[in-house]
């Protein structure tokens, strides 16, 4: 029983830290990710944003600070928290966003879609709380980019690099 116990210890401690590396690791990423967004972000930043998929929200938090009114979901709210982010927890794959319609300027959805059962579902929701005249950031990955191939042909390995995910493109009315 005292085996058991010293354990059950050390499976929480590893626990721990392996939250806490997936979380520094996820928060790297999401930096990168997040300059990106900003960098194809239609100024003035006065704009009402929603983050679908938000992670952590270091996107969202980035944003609040240059003065959007931004507003996250994701199927955790850890980001909220984390950061005391406006963050709701959601699972996108009932496809069913809770806001009025026409509610935001801009919606964002990173590295999202090719984790739904049903992509089209989202991809219509994001349309109706989308204004006639906002703007949509979305990417995924492409994971047959000429890099991982030319990597896969010398037989080296391409790791978390099939995921380009820090290429993106935004789509406007």
């Amino acid at each position: 029983m005292m085996q058991y116990h010293q354990d059950l210890e050390k499976s929480r401690v590893l626990r721990k830290r392996i939250d806490k590396k997936l979380i520094e690791n996820t928060l790297i990423v999401e930096e990168e990710r997040a300059d990106i967004v900003l960098s194809l972000f239609k100024k003035p930043f006065d704009k009402k944003v929603l983050d679908v998929g938000c992670g952590l929200g270091v996107c969202i938090k980035k944003l609040r600070e240059l003065g959007c009114d931004v507003i996250g979901v994701d199927i955790n709210d850890k980001g909220k928290e984390l950061f005391g982010l406006n963050i709701i927890e959601l699972n996108l794959n009932n496809g069913i966003l809770p806001f009025n319609d026409k509610e935001f300027d801009t919606v964002i959805c990173t590295d999202v879609i090719e984790h739904l059962f049903y992509p089209h579902k989202i991809l219509r929701e994001i349309k109706r709380v989308l204004k006639d005249d906002g703007t949509v950031i979305i990417s995924y990955p492409n994971e047959f980019n000429i890099k991982c191939r030319v990597k896969i042909l010398l037989g080296k390995d391409i790791g978390l690099s099939y995921f380009p995910h820090l290429s993106m493109g935004f789509i406007s009315n």
